[in-house]
């Protein structure tokens, strides 16, 4: 039978008081006899317990047992009933020479899933829908029949009408007066002076008094045979589009307009572009910026554009 030590006489070795009781060579080897019981010894690693190191099912077996450590355990001022609590640990059991803290800090190898570099996509044709109930009935194209054999002029009349022009002569010739400056110009004179604006469009120089220029390499006769220069500079001086300054709206009103001054020409493109072209139910709409860095309340920075020039416009 295992010999029991009281309380008094734990304490007693604890504090080095008291006599110590003999312990021989033999009961140091076999702890069987009068030490503690080396039961755990023979068990599986896996299941470790804290206190007594009995299994519920011995426990369930041995009656007797359980009696005389409940006597202990009554007489036991230390003594916990949760002491009596068995713990599982699972160990990982490996006969490789790693240590249990290699084996426990080793991560699990996890499954990996599966990626969709795995999967096979294909790209599915999609077709507008359709609606068989409604139909696109409107007339579209030009409202106003012209042959591809006409000249360019037949095409930029159509934009560019008579009524404009009358009106830009009658404003350019109210602006001169006002100024006290006989301009006197008329319909045919304002055709070619817009023809000489074209022109000078597509063929630049660096000035525009080298178009009149005795030198061959910038003489340009199609211009210089219609006008003269001083003339050209008259008109640019004073051509308008809407000088009546007695309707303009004050500063200060609701109703001002930055644009009053070419407003005319404004409305007037805005009506001809529908009355002379009907578009289709499939529409594909396009902006372009224009680079501009004079000085005007109109001008707008747009400080997402790519380009530094064309961020003002």
């Amino acid at each position: 039978m295992a010999k029991s030590w009281s309380a008094d006489q734990v304490l007693a070795m604890i504090t080095g008081e008291g006599p110590f009781p003999s312990i021989t060579d033999e009961q140091a080897f076999n702890s069987d006899d009068g030490g503690d019981s080396d039961a755990e010894d023979e068990m599986d690693v896996s299941t470790v317990t804290t206190r007594s190191g009995r299994s519920s099912m011995n426990n369930s077996q041995d009656g007797s047992a359980d009696e005389e450590d409940g006597e202990d355990n009554d007489d036991d001022e230390d003594y916990h009933p949760n002491d009596d609590i068995q713990v599982e640990r699972t160990v990982p059991y490996s006969d490789s020479d790693e240590s249990d803290e290699e084996l426990v800090q080793r991560k699990p190898k996890v499954r990996k899933e599966e990626t969709n570099e795995s999967l096979n996509w294909t790209k599915a044709e999609s077709k507008p829908k359709t609606y068989d109930e409604f139909t696109f009935a409107e007339p579209k194209g030009m409202t106003k029949p012209v042959e591809s054999s006409s000249s360019p002029i037949a095409f930029v009349s159509l934009l560019i009408t008579t009524s404009l022009l009358e009106h830009i002569v009658s404003q350019s010739n109210l602006y001169a007066t006002q100024s006290g400056v006989d301009l006197n110009t008329s319909l045919e004179e304002m055709k070619a002076f817009l023809g000489l604006l074209i022109i000078t469009g597509f063929h630049s120089l660096p000035s525009m008094f080298l178009y009149w220029s005795s030198d061959l390499n910038c003489h340009v006769e199609v211009v210089s045979k219609v006008m003269a220069v001083k003339r050209f500079r008259k008109l640019m001086r004073y051509i308008h589009l809407n000088n009546d300054n007695a309707k303009m709206p004050a500063r200060d009103s609701e109703q001002f307009d930055k644009l009053y001054k070419v407003r005319p020409i404004i409305v007037h493109f805005n009506k001809v572009f529908l009355e002379l072209f009907k578009p289709s139910r499939f529409l594909s709409i396009d902006e372009s910026m224009i680079a501009f860095k004079g000085r005007s309340s109109l001008k707008q920075y747009m400080p997402l554009k790519p380009i530094e020039v064309s961020k003002f416009g």
